[in-house]
């Protein structure tokens, strides 16, 4: 018998991203990582993507609608492209940031 947790047997969690600021953000994140590690998908990105663009809201899809393929294929990436857009009142240096994905710095 697995011990593996079915995504069936957990409910989704309530949260959501509209878009308002990066604590919203962060919390976002955290979430949807913490549900991926509850139901057994925490080594998949590509099912806390699918999982993640669902829970969109508001400003947040609006935004999530215009970014590059690339981007809304890559958990990673689009975590770090979250960040960007709704950063902290402390913004990350430029060495911070992981030039792999394709992200503009400025």
């Amino acid at each position: 018998m697995s011990n593996q947790i079915l995504a069936s047997e957990v409910a989704p969690p309530s949260v959501t991203l509209q878009g308002t600021d990066g604590s919203e953000c962060e919390a976002f994140v955290v979430a949807i990582q913490e549900n991926a590690f509850t139901t057994g998908q925490d080594d998949d990105p590509h099912w806390m993507m699918r999982f993640g663009r669902t829970r969109l809201r508001g400003k947040a899809l609006r935004w999530y609608a215009t970014l590059e393929k690339s981007v809304k294929g890559d958990w990673d990436c689009f975590v770090q492209a979250l960040f960007e857009q709704y950063p902290h009142d402390e913004q990350p240096d430029a060495a911070d940031i992981d030039p792999t994905c394709g992200m503009v710095t400025v």
